[in-house]
């Protein structure tokens, strides 16, 4: 597999074309790829790159009031690798992903990042890479000092991550720096998921603590859908509780699972699809809340 090239632009989905935020965001998409032939996604195939495109757009109204944002193109594996697959195979798909996502990663912040804090923004398949990043590239404290925090959500870090990579540190308020945050979302009745191993870190994204406190949902700020040009279709505001059970799990009891189960992405009671939909308004207020930390903190 040919490495990706990341000096022309039409390597990147997104390359600000004005730098009018103080901070930047890089940004790793999902899985949007199903095909298996190649099981690595092509990143010329124009469909591919709109379906990348549309993903990016409908994710990033959280960000873009905030940041620049920097979305490499990078071919992530197939869907039903993660099942289909020997281990190993698996693992060296996945490598092919890893090692774009941190070429890129790296060209960035030699090329354009000038200095600027930054966040790190994935979901599932991309939230992966991204914890692979910091495990591997971010012990460099150049690195963990601009990062203002890591969301990558619909992803499991086990406690055993924050003894083997100790610059990784889970967030434990609303304001903290250079931490991560992480949870899956689940109905508080079932436990599986594609991305939720028992155990896992969990961070509570109304109440920013990792407790298992109850978050009414007179504190969620409201949930929004968005198309694929980020326009909003649906918010309600109080739209769901939370709380992180003993197993790790996110878990919410207000939504009905009937009305989002789609047997073809994940399991009944998964809410995977919709982990930053549901928090969506409190994601938004945390990612302020953090950047104006960062800048009183400097």
């Amino acid at each position: 597999i040919t490495p990706i090239d990341y000096s022309i632009a039409e390597s990147w989905a997104s390359i600000p074309t004005t730098l009018d935020k103080d901070v930047d965001l890089f940004y790793a998409y999902p899985t949007i790829y199903f095909d298996s032939d190649p099981q690595n996604m092509d990143i010329n195939n124009k469909i591919n790159r709109q379906n990348v495109i549309d993903k990016m757009n409908s994710q990033m109204g959280l960000y873009s009031p905030y940041a620049n944002i920097y979305t490499p193109f990078y071919q992530q594996m197939y869907r039903d690798g993660f099942n289909d697959l020997p281990a190993e195979e698996a693992t060296a798909l996945l490598n092919t992903a890893y090692e774009d996502i941190a070429n890129a990663f790296k060209y960035y912040m030699d090329n354009y990042n000038n200095g600027r804090p930054f966040i790190l923004m994935g979901h599932s398949q991309g939230a992966g890479i991204l914890v692979d990043l910091l495990r591997k590239e971010f012990d460099d404290n150049n690195n963990m000092d601009k990062m203002i925090a890591a969301y990558t959500t619909g992803v499991s870090i086990m406690p055993q991550d924050t003894i083997d990579y100790p610059w990784i540190k889970i967030a434990k308020s609303a304001t903290d720096l250079g931490v991560v945050i992480t949870y899956n979302t689940l109905d508080y009745q079932h436990n599986e998921s594609s991305s939720f191993q028992t155990g896992t870190l969990c961070v509570n994204p109304i109440l920013w603590t990792t407790d298992t406190s109850y978050a009414p949902n007179t504190e969620n700020l409201g949930a929004v859908w968005t198309g694929n040009d980020g326009e909003i279709t649906d918010e309600i505001d109080e739209f769901t509780d939370c709380y992180i059970r003993e197993d790790g799990a996110l878990a919410v009891t207000i939504p009905n699972p009937d009305n989002y189960y789609d047997p073809d992405r994940q399991p009944y009671g998964a809410y995977h699809d919709y982990d930053q939909i549901f928090f969506y308004r409190n994601l938004q207020k945390n990612i302020e809340d953090r950047i104006e930390a960062y800048f009183n903190e400097k």
